[in-house]
């Protein structure tokens, strides 16, 4: 009976992968697995459908049976080493975008970085949506309490550089410490050349675009972060972009201007009357509260090499 109860499991999760993903608390108890390169602890199992999988052949399968052919231990490895990847016990969680293209804030909202695929492996698994308190409910968009590059409130953070204009801006985004707080660092050095160079790091606000790619902010006052600055002037003038509804085209955007002093934690408050409308879309509308889309902190306009680091960003209640 114990043996056909892990047969269905292992069935059920390989035809609806996603199910792992909702029942990452739920271990399915099995021996280890070992093949040539890899060892696979089945403490894994019920956290994806790979880990389901190996843990029903492992419980069902007390002499190895039905794993002991080559390709089949060939294919667990390669699974389970793309599993591993995936939660980050391999790899690291950086996000080098030096040659990404992208633009102010993307294509009508669509895609944050024409190479976000570069550093699917080393993404953390997502938790149900369900499990996410939208950034509107909770007022926080991100406290940095889930595994890069996740916000607290579901989405994802990414780079965008200047390089489908034909610049030659580049940084990275990383989560680590940083003086003394969890952050998320962007590493910039923005070139201006022919065109105004920026670099930014950028998320959505919306969660499930299935329902609304926009959120209703109308019962906050602006937005509110905490951010500390280092580079090479005493001072900088820093950007933060939002977009709403209106903004459809590449480089339209809301922007308020901040400056920062350097080497110190600063709590940066902006309110929505801070933010002129920039591009088409943009110019002709006040910022729409109830449609907001997007959100990105940018360095923007100036040669520069700098660093970036935050630690928390919400919106605000006077």
């Amino acid at each position: 009976m114990t043996s056909i109860f892990f047969r269905i499991l292992a069935i059920f999760s390989l035809l609806f992968p996603n199910y792992g993903l909702l029942t990452s608390s739920f271990l399915i108890p099995g021996r280890v697995l070992t093949s040539t390169s890899q060892t696979i602890p089945s403490v894994y199992s019920g956290i994806s459908g790979v880990g389901v999988w190996l843990g029903a052949c492992a419980e069902a399968n007390n002499d190895d049976s039905a794993c002991s052919s080559a390709t089949t231990k060939a294919k667990i490895d390669n699974k389970a080493m793309a599993f591993l990847r995936k939660i980050g016990k391999v790899g690291g969680t950086k996000v080098d975008f030096t040659n990404a293209i992208g633009v102010d804030e993307g294509s009508g909202g669509a895609k944050i970085s024409s190479n976000a695929g570069k550093w699917d492996h080393d993404m953390a698994i997502k938790k149900a949506m369900h499990a996410y308190w939208s950034c509107v409910d909770s007022g926080t968009i991100d406290d940095l309490s889930e595994t890069f590059p996740f916000t607290s409130s579901g989405t994802q953070w990414a780079g965008v550089t200047d390089g489908i204009m034909g610049g030659s801006s580049s940084g990275s985004l990383v989560r680590e410490e940083f003086q003394g707080r969890i952050s998320n660092v962007l590493r910039a050095n923005v070139k201006l050349e022919e065109y105004q160079g920026f670099v930014q790091m950028v998320t959505d606000l919306a969660l499930d675009h299935s329902v609304s790619s926009t959120v209703d902010a109308t019962k906050f006052d602006g937005i509110e972060f905490d951010i500390y600055y280092s580079g090479d002037a005493s001072r900088e003038i820093f950007n933060l972009h939002l977009k709403d509804s209106n903004c459809v085209r590449q480089f339209s955007s809301y922007r308020a201007k901040f400056e920062l002093p350097r080497r110190q934690w600063t709590t940066v408050r902006l309110p929505w009357s801070k933010f002129e409308g920039f591009g088409w879309g943009a110019v002709e509308n006040l910022l729409d509260h109830s449609a907001l889309r997007r959100i990105g902190l940018v360095a923007i306009g100036k040669e520069m090499d700098v660093n970036l680091a935050l630690s928390s960003i919400r919106f605000m209640q006077d």
